[in-house]
């Protein structure tokens, strides 16, 4: 028995489509769908940007209420876990003027030295002392179980960022 390879690429062809097809319809409906509902939902920040590659789903973000993103932001994290747990995840804000940049790389080391020793009460000391020396409108801090949220403003520049509290272990080893 003679076997036609026209038909027999064609169901191939045809099987292939289905299959991939069907891929893309869960990974948009059941994945990306949700995921974006989500972001949407937010009443403390407007999504700027949303994108879901392969391995990784990417979020950009203006904050516009940053006392409500404290409590928004763990329910985004939670259903990026719920909805797509085998994708990393990137969350930029938008928050981040120049003007405001310099205040925070001054800071940094004492911030994430009262994060690391788990001093957290010396974190309203520390922006109490930027908010006067740099004549910011406002600076404050917020904290959860899981982050460290920080928001500065200066006239109309804003700069928020967001601090895991568990900090990635560092590479360098202490063996003295």
């Amino acid at each position: 028995m003679k076997l036609r390879k026209g038909p027999m690429f064609l169901s191939l062809l045809v099987a292939l489509a289905l299959l991939f097809s069907g891929y893309f319809l869960f990974q948009k409906v059941q994945i990306e769908k949700p995921l974006m509902e989500q972001a949407e939902q937010m009443t403390s920040a407007k999504l700027i940007d949303f994108s879901m590659q392969k391995d990784k789903v990417t979020y950009k973000f203006e904050v516009t209420n940053p006392e409500q993103f404290v409590i928004d932001y763990p329910k985004l994290i939670d259903a990026i876990k719920t909805y797509a747990p085998e994708k990393a995840f990137d969350i930029m804000l938008t928050n981040q003027d120049e003007s405001l940049q310099p205040i925070w790389n001054e800071g940094l080391f004492g911030l994430i030295e009262a994060i690391e020793t788990k001093q957290y009460s010396n974190i309203p000391e520390l922006l109490s002392e930027w908010k006067e020396t740099y004549k910011l409108d406002e600076a404050f801090g917020r904290i959860d179980d899981k982050y460290v949220y920080i928001f500065m403003k200066r006239g109309e520049d804003e700069f928020y960022k967001v601090i895991p509290r568990k900090q990635p272990i560092s590479e360098v080893v202490n063996r003295g």
